[in-house]
């Protein structure tokens, strides 16, 4: 009787752990800080890189009410907006009661030259750090008796709050401390240096730069300024140093290391517009990045992919059997996610093979391979044209193609003849990252990056011929070589 008991307990925790392996969940936090961005992150309306901006929520704020979402983004709050950010952008802060109240960066005001950072709220409590008059202190909430618990240069600690007011981003000019006059036995001409950018950007090093506290080699290091850091609010102290402020804290970088900072134009632009109206073959493998090349019948179709700013475009040209362009199409985005928004793959069958345009937002597309530029078929279903980003594809040898986006990472199933036969359900919400479909006979499989840090492991999904779903398991990667005996790769079904 013992040992049936013990059998029915064992079966009962298997089962249990089983039915909820492939289910992480994800925690909510009260207070988040945006951190990993030079400047600002992008809070937007929907959890999409793609979606309208609500706001810039610049490097150091803190955002509270921060749920876990989709396509890798937070549902959080900041300045009274709610929207999402990406995950990758946002650290937590547990050490921030949920009870206080939140504040936007704060710049220092109302002094002569600094305000001390202490270590507690108490004007007699040890000071961290001077923070200069104009500097922008970070992660800042209300704490009671008029303090405000902030950061600087990565110390915590508290500051006055009649000291501090809401940091403007739009202003241009650091207010310039006090000097307390002094007696100068010799009058040493002033030099009118030229104007020089209000940005700039460190260059000519291998990583960093020093800040100094003046403009001299030997002075004190402030800080190190890391190769690309821009800094602002530049002129010219001397011969050899400019005065600058990097990061909230005014010191001295020596112009060998500076140059104007050029940011990057708002407009789209592509490397593809160096292009003749009808390119030769030799000219357009020469600019963008290749995405997928096939010959068929002596013309050979060509895809590359160009990056400018945040835009991405796409373009196919056909070549004829001398390498003469006879059709040219394409695609653009106008904004580049983590992952590839424009793709291009061939399927169809052996005999008459098609090349596939996918646009983010905008569907499928076919086109024959050949002296012929008409459209085969296009797919612009809604579920078609959610498939965002990193496109992972398979082609059954009837033509049949299976496609799935690296965040909406459910397969769909496209018809030979461009219909779509079925969108599959999310397996499972907290399971994403696919990387490689395998049809067959009877399933299809689809491999997912796994979840739980361990680069052996995958998820393994199975999903019937109508896209129902059959199963979940983790199962290790060596369990699945690059070629699978029951599954037809693209290069086998055309050559």
């Amino acid at each position: 009787m013992k040992k049936l008991i013990c059998l029915m307990l064992c079966l009962t925790l298997a089962l249990g752990v089983l039915g909820t392996m492939p289910a992480f969940a994800n925690p909510d936090y009260d207070v988040m800080q945006v951190v990993n961005c030079n400047d600002y992150v992008s809070l937007r309306k929907e959890p999409d890189t793609k979606s309208t901006r609500l706001r810039k929520v610049h490097l150091g704020e803190l955002v509270t009410d921060c749920r876990y979402a989709e396509n890798g983004f937070m549902s959080c709050t900041w300045d009274g907006v709610k929207g999402y950010i990406l995950e990758k952008y946002l650290k937590p802060r547990t050490d921030i009661p949920s009870s206080s109240t939140v504040l936007k960066n704060q710049m220092v005001y109302n002094c002569n030259e600094y305000v001390s950072l202490r270590k507690e709220p108490d004007s007699g409590s040890d000071r961290l750090i001077k923070v200069p008059l104009g500097a922008i202190v970070t992660g800042c909430a209300y704490w009671p008796g008029n303090w405000i618990r902030c950061e600087y240069k990565g110390k915590t600690g508290f500051i006055m709050s009649k000291y501090l007011k809401t940091a403007d981003y739009t202003v241009k000019v650091t207010p310039t401390p006090t000097v307390k006059p002094t007696v100068q036995p010799t009058a040493t001409p002033k030099v009118d240096y030229p104007p020089l950018p209000y940005e700039m950007v460190v260059v000519n090093c291998n990583e960093w730069v020093s800040l100094r506290a003046k403009p001299t080699s030997n002075s004190q290091q402030l800080a190190r300024v890391p190769l690309g850091s821009m800094v602002t609010n530049c002129s010219q102290a001397n011969e050899s140093y400019a005065s600058v402020i990097y990061q909230g804290m005014q010191g001295y970088i020596s112009l060998n290391y500076l140059a104007e900072y050029v940011a990057e134009p708002d407009e789209y632009q592509s490397a593809f517009s160096s292009l003749p109206e009808w390119p030769t073959y030799e000219q357009f493998s020469a600019v963008g990045t290749p995405i997928v090349e096939y010959s068929f019948g002596g013309y050979t179709v060509s895809a590359r992919r160009s990056y400018a700013g945040e835009g991405e475009e796409m373009m196919i040209v056909c070549f004829d059997p001398s390498h003469k362009a006879s059709w040219i199409t394409g695609g653009a985005v106008d904004q580049v996610g983590q992952v590839d928004s424009t793709y291009a793959f061939v399927a169809g069958t052996a005999d008459k093979p098609l090349i596939v345009q996918f646009v983010s937002g905008e569907g499928f597309t076919a086109y024959e391979i050949g002296p012929w530029s008409d459209v085969v078929w296009q797919l612009t279903d809604d579920k078609a044209k959610s498939v965002s980003g990193g496109l992972t594809t398979a082609v059954d040898a009837d033509g049949t193609i299976y496609a799935i986006g690296f965040f909406n990472a459910a397969p769909i199933c496209i018809a030979p003849d461009g219909t779509l036969k079925w969108a599959a359900d999310n397996a499972n919400p907290n399971i994403y990252w696919p990387y490689r479909i395998i049809p067959a006979e009877t399933e299809i499989t689809v491999l997912y990056d796994s979840v739980v840090n361990r680069s052996d492991m995958c998820y393994v999904v199975s999903f019937g011929l109508d896209g129902a779903l059959r199963r979940v398991r983790l199962a290790q990667q060596s369990d699945f070589p690059d070629v699978e005996p029951s599954a037809q790769t693209q290069e086998e079904v055309f050559e």
